[in-house]
């Protein structure tokens, strides 16, 4: 008698999603994927770590140690920053050092937050305005980036707010080797003055 109960369960299961309408299935799927999310913790809230610190305070991305000086407006600089009607120049000064063990690129290193119309210039050495995009191991610099945006985007007493993620060295999983990737929730965030142009 007990193998004819248990036999019969996965008749009774049958039937049972046999009688299910379509909107029944529907909430049973959802259900099931619902519980499937939770159960490898995609419905966990999202931790955002953010780190504030102040222009000539040190700050570690894990990858970079960065210490933000100063930001000013400038329309143009010989030979590296072209005057461009309608346009005007952030440019923020970094010292900067690669603590990591591979070359770096400077350019995923600041985000300008708060402009939706800015375009980042490049990066350029102090020391000889050249353009310079990576910054070897053990290395350290004093670095000007560029953003480009529209006129009249300060007023006397303006600020900036820019972000500096936190890295990760780890292993590439689509292609081949290793890199420094950002963390989208874990960063560092500075306020700067801005000095404008006379």
């Amino acid at each position: 008698m007990g193998a004819g109960v248990i036999a019969s369960s996965p008749g009774r299961i049958r039937r049972w999603f046999a009688g299910l309408g379509f909107a029944q299935m529907w909430r049973l799927v959802v259900l099931l994927v619902l519980a499937a999310t939770a159960a490898f913790g995609g419905l966990d809230g999202v931790n955002t770590a953010v780190t504030v610190f102040e222009p000539g305070q040190q700050f570690s991305d894990g990858q970079y140690t960065l210490t933000v000086d100063r930001a000013s407006v400038v329309e143009q600089i010989d030979g590296v920053l072209y005057d461009n009607p309608g346009s005007q120049y952030l440019g923020v000064v970094v010292q900067i050092r690669n603590d990591g063990n591979t070359p770096g690129n400077l350019l995923r290193t600041l985000k300008l937050q708060g402009f939706p119309n800015q375009r980042l210039v490049g990066a350029y050495r102090m020391a000889d305005s050249t353009y310079n995009t990576n910054l070897g191991p053990g290395l350290s610099q004093e670095t000007a980036f560029f953003w480009e945006l529209p006129d009249g985007s300060f007023e006397p007493g303006a600020t900036v707010t820019l972000k500096v993620p936190k890295k990760k060295f780890t292993e590439l999983m689509v292609s081949y080797g290793e890199a420094w990737i950002d963390d989208a929730t874990d960063y560092g965030q500075v306020t700067v003055p801005v000095k404008l142009s006379s």
